[in-house]
């Protein structure tokens, strides 16, 4: 086991034993230019704080969001240059996949 899986786990424990709801989000996959690489982790605190990070910027705001709105996991993709530019991008580059 890697040392980066080793820290998630040991951070998954510490969250879990705090006794405060959590969420976590995982890069699961990326095209073109993202601010982070597959396998980027973050947790989510019930109250919004969040733990490690998944490339800052709207969509790790949005990510904390959206955590704190919904109670079931599920998938997420976002365009990173939409998010930028406030406007429809290419979907075929800078996507990220969230599962969380």
């Amino acid at each position: 086991m890697t040392t980066t899986a080793m820290n998630f786990i040991y951070t998954l424990n510490k969250a879990h034993s705090s006794g405060k709801a959590f969420a976590a989000a995982v890069i699961t996959a990326s095209e073109g230019t993202t601010p982070r690489h597959p396998g980027s982790k973050m947790l989510i605190y019930e109250d919004g704080t969040p733990e490690g990070t998944i490339g800052g910027g709207d969509i790790e705001q949005s990510v904390i969001e959206d955590a704190l709105r919904y109670e079931t996991p599920k998938v997420v993709v976002f365009n990173v240059l939409s998010m930028k530019y406030g406007e429809p991008q290419s979907e075929a580059y800078n996507r990220l996949a969230l599962d969380g």
